[in-house]
């Protein structure tokens, strides 16, 4: 670029010139003569007419293949389809880094093809098209996440831990619904004589007495982070080691049943004080393989478990009454803990 006054006072010599081609045009913001171009928004027009001359002088041309069509179809379809095998395995906030990463290599790479070799690569269609696919996969992924942590604080929030809850919400995988075969710690209790004790009370003592029976109980096996499966009547159904896979079931069971049995004591002293009818609970122990999973009608289902394993729970609560005794566990349950 040469200032047309220093042209004109001899500043700059003829020989600046000589056997050149001279565009003369204004600079200044004042002339509006100015255009937009890749390689910049205010480029003045006379450098534009520079330009495209040196592009004819040279046979420099910007060059776009016919088959860079196929080349764009391609990297649309390719990025997109990389970007959603890449969010299957990674969370919302590594895809995002991923995908910032992905637009500027490409971009770069564009711009060291357009800028050194002349080649024209479309980078907008690419570009966007990795920022919708990354759209849709966050919010449908927030919208399923959301859902399935929903459905899990539903259905478990009511007899598994606070704790228990928080960890499978934080990692689904951990559930398997479906159904499994596990080996697991199953529990039985029952309040002794209580069929004869309903008969002494009122419906509303009897409802009042057994819920505060079943609240400290329950309490206790949640605690142990156990899985209440049911209550019949006054009767509680639990296992250990499901939903989540702990290897001191059998432990954990044991310690829980203790607890609830000197936790039953204390309140036979606070009801006797309070006039009220004393409860004293058998409970059976053991330790096995099991079936556990969502069981039910299309309705209504439960978490539940079964299995030759669990009859035998169920067996050794009911024992308990012919050797007067207020746990049995299994050999099984007893080879865990020993």
């Amino acid at each position: 670029h040469f200032s047309a006054s220093d042209v004109l006072t001899g500043e700059v010599g003829a020989e600046a010139l000589a056997g050149k081609i001279v565009l003369v045009g204004g600079s200044a913001a004042g002339t509006h003569d100015f255009h937009t171009t890749p390689y910049g928004p205010l480029v003045p027009g006379v450098e534009v007419h520079a330009n495209l001359m040196e592009n004819v002088l040279q046979g420099d041309y910007l060059v776009r293949p016919d088959w860079f069509r196929i080349l764009d179809l391609l990297m649309i379809l390719g990025s997109g389809l990389l970007l959603a095998l890449v969010s299957r395995f990674f969370k919302a906030y590594a895809s995002l880094l991923l995908l910032g990463a992905g637009i500027a290599g490409y971009l770069g790479v564009d711009y060291y093809l357009f800028t050194q070799k002349g080649l024209w690569v479309n980078s907008v269609y690419p570009v966007f098209t990795q920022l919708f696919v990354y759209t849709g996969i966050t919010v449908y992924r927030f919208a399923f996440e959301e859902r399935q942590k929903r459905f899990i604080k539903t259905a478990f929030s009511q007899y598994l831990a606070p704790t228990v809850v928080d960890r499978l919400v934080d990692n689904p995988s951990l559930l398997k619904l479906g159904g499994e075969r596990r080996v697991m710690t199953a529990f039985f209790s029952d309040v002794a004589g209580f069929s004869s004790i309903s008969e002494k009370l009122s419906p509303e003592e009897l409802v009042e007495l057994l819920n505060d029976y079943l609240t400290e109980m329950t309490d206790i096996l949640l605690k142990y982070e156990g899985t209440v499966d049911k209550f019949e009547g006054d009767a509680i159904i639990a296992f250990f080691g499901a939903p989540l896979d702990f290897q001191d079931h059998a432990e954990r069971a044991c310690l829980a049943s203790l607890e609830m049995q000197e936790r039953l004591r204390a309140l036979r002293q606070e009801w006797h004080g309070q006039g009220r009818q004393e409860l004293f609970a058998r409970i059976g122990l053991n330790t096995g393989p099991m079936v556990v999973g969502n069981m039910g009608s299309r309705t209504r289902m439960d978490y539940t478990m079964m299995g030759d394993s669990v009859n035998l729970a169920s067996r050794l609560e009911g024992v308990n009454k012919q050797y007067q005794t207020a746990i049995l566990i299994s050999q099984f349950t007893y080879e865990k803990v020993r």
